[in-house]
């Protein structure tokens, strides 16, 4: 009888092991994922060019809380560890454009960091919008042409 206890108790032991392990690695696989930077990139494409400008948006930090949008016109990373061939818009949540023609329009709250050089045939405009009643009227429009990257 005494025999019958030891091996059931060995076998719980066993499963209760194995469930602590289980759980142990979701747990350290949940917190791997807490602060890594996570990459979204939307190509923005023109009619009349065959060029396209890139909308990258990077955010990072443990709790997300970090974030840039940059317009490139390249989709590999910036040629210089300045970022001085693109637009940064630093701390950005979202950005409204419209595309017309071979001009792209970006309304945004906040002043972009703008680049030395640019490598685009494709215009650039930048409307800065004066508060958030401006945004959200414009955020209105989105279905005239009117995009948002977020």
């Amino acid at each position: 009888m005494k025999t019958t206890y030891v091996i059931l108790l060995s076998f719980v032991l066993i499963l209760i092991s194995f469930w602590v392990g289980v759980e142990f690695q979701r747990t350290r696989n949940a917190f791997e994922e807490i602060g890594k930077t996570s990459i979204q990139i939307k190509r923005l494409n023109f009619s009349s060019y065959e060029d396209a400008l890139y909308l990258k948006r990077k955010v990072w930090g443990i709790t997300g809380n970090h974030q840039t949008i940059e317009l490139t016109s390249t989709l590999e990373n910036s040629k210089s560890n300045d970022h001085s061939d693109s637009y940064i818009f630093k701390g950005a949540e979202e950005l409204i454009y419209k595309i017309e023609g071979d001009t792209l329009k970006l309304y945004s709250v906040q002043d972009p960091i703008l680049p030395k050089q640019f490598d685009s045939s494709i215009k650039i405009e930048i409307i800065k919008l004066k508060n958030y009643e401006e945004w959200n009227n414009i955020q209105e429009q989105i279905n005239n042409n009117y995009q948002v990257f977020e």
